[in-house]
């Protein structure tokens, strides 16, 4: 096939997050290479973009969403556009490609690939990146495909909120819920507004988002950005263990359609495949409740969601802990005991995201490491139905108490010989003077501390204890 039977694509230099944009437009200028060797689409060179882009003055660089890509595209006459970004969290890249046809100005196709390493590696994964992008066009321009394709303007059209991060840095949680964003979208059941899109919309509104976490706030935001449902939640970290938890608001009724959690414990690059995992909870739920039911149903919906709001009770018996107080031990461990009670039976039940063992009873245990410090620990319990209850409390860990100071006996410093002379007097004669508390013992340990730590000899310290004169 001749260059000019192909398919024109551009693609623009992709966004950079922890890594400069000269890194960024290196590895963009590596995928137009695989991209265009693997010869199945016909690449726009890079100094060509550039002549065309600076004669019409734009002003769109740089440019990461759909929208601006198409709007990039219609300039440069081509069939589609590839935009994207690569974030750096530590030693984690994590890269996310979009195809937007320019006809329609849908995305065809989404990409996305985490890697560990230094930048020789990363080199490499952009050829697995630009054989997924070539492989996935390929698809994607198909008759069939184009056939039974979606239409991006038939989905219920969604938004998520930038999640709230406890534990984490607010970059470590705008990546993750990036990371959301992609993986819903990828699922391909709703259409999820891009993120500069999101903030030129609230930006010009002059919409503050920051502690938007809400139903309220998320709805008000919602209207704003005249999507249909909006999706706010937090990643909480706590010690080893994360939660991340997610309420699906429509903005129509300003009611909760679907919430779900997910517990994992992992680094960061694990934590980026578990957001995958959680998307797809989010995904199956939101399409559940999207789907139409008959009246019959709801009222069986309606029946059983009334029988099935009670969460179950929740009893801890080891260890024993005061209403209001923090438990405070010494070992390095703790066992957890107690008993979850629910008619429906207990389900699962959880210490800080880690399932206890769970008897036919409800009764539970669980070891749990502690660190040195202050702990919460976290008991979720839940039942059959899907109800939960949480009970949590404090433990501390207390610290070894620090070694007795170590006094190094020295010639050099000794200038004479020391004495000293204690007295000490357990019964006093006189009914108007108080006895004290264990003054002989208090005076054995002053003259152990002088002889000991200090440059005393013995034969210089002298004892009165209860001298009569």
């Amino acid at each position: 096939m001749s260059r000019a039977d192909k398919i024109q694509i551009a693609v623009l230099d992709f966004e950079g997050k922890g890594l400069s944009q000269v890194e960024a437009s290196t590895l963009t200028d590596r995928l137009r290479a695989y991209l265009e060797k693997a010869g199945t689409f016909a690449v726009l060179e890079k100094e060509i973009m550039d002549r065309i882009l600076d004669e019409r003055t734009t002003g769109l660089m740089p440019c990461v969403s759909p929208e601006c890509a198409f709007e990039v595209g219609d300039i440069l006459r081509v069939r589609q556009v590839i935009v994207g970004k690569i974030v750096k969290i530590g030693s984690i890249f994590s890269l996310d490609a979009q195809v937007i046809d320019i006809e329609t100005g849908q995305i065809v196709y989404a990409a996305s690939l985490n890697y560990r390493g230094g930048m020789d590696g990363l080199l490499w994964e952009i050829r697995t990146l630009a054989l997924k992008l070539n492989d996935g066009m390929n698809k994607a321009s198909s008759p069939v495909a184009k056939k039974e394709k979606k239409s991006r303007a038939d989905k219920i059209q969604i938004a998520v909120l930038d999640f709230e991060g406890q534990g984490i840095s607010d970059r470590e949680a705008s990546t993750l819920t990036n990371e959301l964003r992609t993986y819903l979208e990828k699922a391909g059941t709703f259409a999820v507004l891009e993120k500069e899109m999101m903030d030129a919309i609230l930006g010009r509104k002059a919409f503050e988002l920051m502690e938007c976490i809400s139903s309220e706030c998320a709805v008000e935001v919602g209207q704003h950005l005249g999507v249909k449902r909006i999706i706010a939640g937090g990643i909480v970290k706590s010690d080893r263990t994360y939660r991340v938890h997610a309420q699906v608001i429509d903005i129509e009724t300003g009611k909760t359609v679907y919430a779900t959690m997910l517990y994992f414990s992992s680094g960061i690059g694990g934590r980026l495949g578990d957001i995958g995992t959680f998307a797809l909870k989010l995904n199956e739920g939101m399409k559940k409740a999207s789907s139409p039911i008959t009246k019959k149903e709801k009222e069986k919906e309606k029946i059983a969601v009334a029988s099935d709001r009670t969460a179950p009770t929740i009893t801890i018996s080891q260890p024993s802990i005061t209403r209001g107080m923090k438990k405070r031990i010494s070992e390095k461990k703790i066992m957890v005991r107690g008993k979850a009670s629910d008619e429906n039976g207990i389900y699962e039940v959880l210490v800080n995201g880690v399932e206890a063992q769970l008897s036919a009873d409800g009764t539970f245990w669980a070891d749990v490491r502690l660190r040195v410090g202050e702990n919460i620990l976290e008991i979720i319990a839940e039942n059959t139905k899907g109800n939960r209850a949480t009970k949590s409390f404090t433990v501390i860990r207390e610290s070894a108490a620090p070694p007795p100071p170590v006094v190094v006996k020295s010639k050099e410093f000794i200038f004479g010989d020391y004495y000293a002379l204690v007295i000490a007097n357990q019964d006093y004669t006189y009914n108007s003077v108080t006895d004290l508390d264990y003054p002989i013992q208090d005076a054995k340990k002053i003259i152990a501390a002088l002889t000991e730590y200090y440059t005393f000899d013995k034969g210089n310290v002298y004892f009165l204890e209860n001298p009569d004169r």
